[in-house]
C-alpha cells in the first residue's frame, strides 16, 4: 500500500501494481510448491512410520518364532534325552534280568546236583500236566517264551508266567512235593522252590511272605507264601516256573483253565 500511495502518477501507479501482482502471483507458485511438497514429506513421513510400526510388528513375531523354535527345541532335547535315559534303564534291567535268570538256572542245577529229593512217596508230576490248578488267584500278565520289550525293542526270554494279584494273597502248592530252597533270590525277591520228585520243580517267586523252610514236605493245594513284590517290576505278582531236569517249560501247558 505504501509502495502504491507513493507513485508520482497514474502510469507510475499502474505499473507499480503490475509488478506487485506479478510478484504476489510468483509469491503463490512458490507458496503452493512447498505446500505440495510440505504435504508429500508428511505423506512420506506417514508412510514410513507405518513401515516403520510394521518392521516392529515383524520383529516382534520373528522374535516370538525364534523363542517359539528355542522352547521346542529344548523340549525335543529334553524328551530325547529322556527316552535314551529311559532305554538306558530298560536295557540295564533286561540285563538285570538276564543276569537274575542265569543265576536262578545256577541254584537250580546246584539243588538237583546236590541234595534234591526224589520222593517215591509222591504221585507222577508229569501224570498231572494240564490238570494242575493255578497258584494263585489273579491274572496272567506275562508268558513263557520269547518276547520283545515294548520299550526298547530288545529280544529277550521268559523262563516263567506272572500272575498279577493282591498282595497278601495266598499261593499254593501246585502239586505235593520238598521245599528245596526257601530265602532271597537276586533278582527275584523271596523265592520258594518245590522239588517234585523225577527230576521235576516248581518255582515261586516275589513272595512276601514264606511259609516254608528248606526240607519241609508240602502238599498240593497247600498255601507256601503270600503275594508280595519282592524284585518284581510290575507291583505285586507271582512268577511262576515249571522246571524238567532243570530246563523251563511252558507252566500254561500244565495248568487246568477250565
Amino acid at each position: 500500500m505504501n509502495l502504491l500511495a507513493s507513485a508520482t502518477s497514474l502510469y507510475d501507479l499502474m505499473q507499480r501494481k503490475s509488478a506487485i501482482e506479478k510478484i504476489l502471483k510468483y509469491d503463490h507458485r512458490v507458496i503452493s510448491g512447498l505446500t505440495a511438497k510440505k504435504n508429500d514429506l508428511g505423506r512420506l513421513v506417514d508412510q514410513q512410520n507405518l513401515e516403520k510400526h510394521k518392521k516392529e510388528q515383524l520383529d516382534k513375531k520373528y522374535q516370538a518364532a525364534v523363542a517359539k523354535l528355542a522352547k521346542e527345541k529344548k523340549q525335543r532335547e529334553k524328551l530325547l534325552a529322556d527316552i535314551k535315559q529311559k532305554k538306558t534303564n530298560r536295557l540295564a534291567t533286561i540285563k538285570y534280568l538276564k543276569q537274575a535268570s542265569v543265576q536262578l538256572d545256577k541254584t537250580i542245577n546246584a539243588l538237583r546236583q546236590g541234595s534234591s529229593p526224589e520222593q517215591e512217596g509222591f504221585n507222577n508230576f508229569s501224570a498231572f500236566q494240564g490238570l494242575l490248578k493255578m497258584p494263585v488267584s489273579g491274572n496272567v500278565i506275562s508268558k513263557y517264551g520269547k518276547y520283545v520289550e515294548p520299550h526298547s525293542g530288545a529280544s529277550n526270554f521268559r523262563n516263567g508266567i506272572e500272575i498279577q494279584s493282591r498282595p497278601g494273597t495266598p499261593i499254593r502248592a501246585v502239586f505235593s512235593g520238598e521245599t528245596i530252597f526257601s530265602s532271597w533270590l537276586k533278582g527275584y525277591g523271596n523265592v520258594i522252590i518245590i522239588a517234585h520228585g523225577k527230576k521235576y520243580h516248581t518255582v515261586y517267586a516275589h513272595a512276601e511272605e514264606l511259609f516254608r523252610s528248606k526240607g519241609e514236605k508240602v502238599k498240593a493245594g497247600e498255601v507256601i507264601a503270600t503275594v508280595g513284590d519282592t524284585g518284581a517290576m510290575n507291583g505285586p505278582t507271582l512268577y511262576f516256573e515249571i522246571r524238567h531236569l532243570g530246563n523251563p517249560i511252558d507252566p500254561l501247558e500244565w495248568i487246568n483253565k477250565s
